[in-house]
């Protein structure tokens, strides 16, 4: 931000564009944040990109990231103060083979539950993740723009500048994606948004390895390319954006962008337990 000013009018239309989002799915707006705030819980999905990039799409779902070992307190909460109905993925998985979530894999997810309204449809996926750390998965997702969660306290962007002109990186090491990830980034480009296959094509004189836009670079979420918007306090105050420490590289192709080499690398995110994830998810 620029500016003060500019700072507290983004921080509010922040605020009020994450109120707006959870009453969409149904849910109590104190009481959830509330909650989210006593189980180091988190938001991610389409739904928060919505939030920053406002009128594009309508999000079909809300996910909500759990720490290993704090999902029955959010079921407990969803069957306390909501009409939601859960169901584990695991004893509907064969009715939903086309879910986008795959525990069986080292990506960083343990359980997944489908929790759908009685009374409005709308869906909830709540995920627990295999770590002491909500955030792991959401840096191992498909592409860069879809990198961003709010918790109870702030909004995180971990590739802003691209996000905000609707493009972001492939996050892939394969040179030909699955029929599911294919199909994903092809939703996600009749919303407007673009897929770059290298940062060179965001910025021709970035440097590879160093600049925080190159996918070849190690990120950190208290970097400073990576975008914090605190929702309660003032603009010098540090906000709670989860694991702070949680660094992360996506995965690659080459061995850099201009090489016209084969060198397939992995994607990995590890957080402040020391979890090493090293699979890219398929989301």
């Amino acid at each position: 931000m620029t500016s003060k000013a500019g700072y507290r009018a983004y921080k509010s239309s922040a605020i009020d564009r994450i109120r707006k989002c959870l009453k969409a799915f149904n849910l109590p707006v104190r009481n959830t944040l509330e909650m989210m705030q006593r189980g180091d819980v988190i938001v991610s999905g389409s739904a928060v990109l919505d939030i920053l990039c406002p009128g594009l799409f309508t999000p079909g779902d809300l996910d909500i990231y759990v720490p290993r070992g704090k999902l029955s307190n959010v079921l407990v909460f969803l069957d306390s103060h909501t009409q939601y109905s859960a169901v584990s993925l695991a004893s509907t998985a064969s009715a939903h083979k086309g879910w986008k979530y795959d525990t069986s894999r080292d990506n960083g997810l343990n359980e997944v539950y489908l929790c759908t309204n009685d009374s409005t449809g709308k869906v909830l996926n709540v995920i627990e993740t295999s770590s002491n750390t909500a955030t792991a998965p959401i840096f191992l997702f498909h592409s860069t723009f879809v990198m961003n969660y709010f918790t109870w306290d702030a909004i995180v962007c971990a590739y802003p500048s691209m996000t905000s002109k609707k493009c972001g990186l492939a996050n892939s090491w394969r040179a030909t994606e699955s029929a599911k990830i294919q199909g994903c980034r092809e939703k996600y480009e009749t919303r407007g948004f673009h897929i770059l296959r290298n940062a060179r094509e965001w910025d021709p004189r970035h440097r590879c390895h160093v600049d925080p836009c190159c996918g070849y670079t190690q990120r950190a979420v208290d970097d400073q390319a990576t975008m914090w918007v605190c929702l309660s306090q003032d603009i010098f105050e540090a906000p709670y954006v989860g694991d702070s420490a949680v660094t992360w590289r996506l995965a690659g192709t080459y061995a850099y962008c201009d090489s016209g080499v084969l060198d397939p690398c992995r994607g990995w995110v590890v957080g402040s337990d020391g979890i090493f994830i090293g699979q890219l998810s398929h989301f």
